[in-house]
C-alpha cells in the first residue's frame, strides 16, 4: 500500500496541478466482469471497479477533454481470430482514492447523459448510440459496467 500512496503523491501523477488526479485508462475486464483503471504512467492497473467518472487532462493535445482510443491494429487482430482483446479505452483523468464502491454507483450517476458504445464488429471507433456518429473527445465521462455516457452539460 505504501508505494500506491507514493504514486498519487508524486507531482507527475497530477492531471490539473490543483488536485491529486491521475491520467489513467479504463477498459471492460472480460475475466473479471468490471472495470480496470490503468495508470497511463506505469501501465498498471491501479483499480478495478464497477462504475467511474473521468475528466479531461489539462496537459497535452486536446487538452481538457478525456479521449476515447481504439487501436486500428488490435481491431484487426479481433476481426481475424474472433477473440476479443483489450484494444479499446477511455483516456481521462480521476481521483483515484475517490473511485467508490458498486453500491454507491447509482449515487454518484449523472442526470444528464448522452450513451456512446464500441462493438469492433461494426464500428471503426467509439460511436454515439442515437446519432451513430462517431466520437474522439469529450469534456466529462461516466462508465457503468460495460455501459459508456458522455456527461452533457446542464444548460
Amino acid at each position: 500500500m505504501g508505494s500506491f500512496k507514493k504514486m498519487l503523491d508524486s507531482p507527475a501523477r497530477f492531471c490539473h496541478n490543483k488536485k491529486t488526479m491521475t491520467q489513467v485508462e479504463v477498459y471492460y475486464n472480460l475475466h473479471k466482469k468490471c472495470l480496470s483503471v490503468r495508470d497511463t504512467k506505469t501501465g498498471l492497473v491501479v483499480k478495478h471497479t464497477h462504475a467511474i467518472r473521468l475528466k479531461g487532462d489539462r496537459r497535452g493535445y486536446r487538452s481538457g477533454l478525456v479521449h476515447f482510443n481504439v487501436s486500428e491494429k488490435g481491431r484487426q487482430r479481433v476481426l481475424e481470430s474472433q477473440r476479443k482483446n483489450v484494444h479499446a479505452y477511455v483516456k481521462g483523468c480521476v481521483i483515484l482514492n475517490k473511485v467508490k464502491g458498486l453500491e454507491e454507483r447509482k449515487a454518484r450517476k449523472p442526470k444528464t447523459l448522452r450513451q456512446v458504445t464500441y462493438n469492433p464488429y461494426k464500428y471503426e471507433s467509439f460511436v454515439d448510440i442515437k446519432t451513430g456518429k462517431s466520437i474522439e473527445y469529450a469534456r466529462d465521462v461516466f462508465i457503468d459496467g460495460q455501459k459508456v455516457f458522455v456527461v452533457e452539460e446542464s444548460k
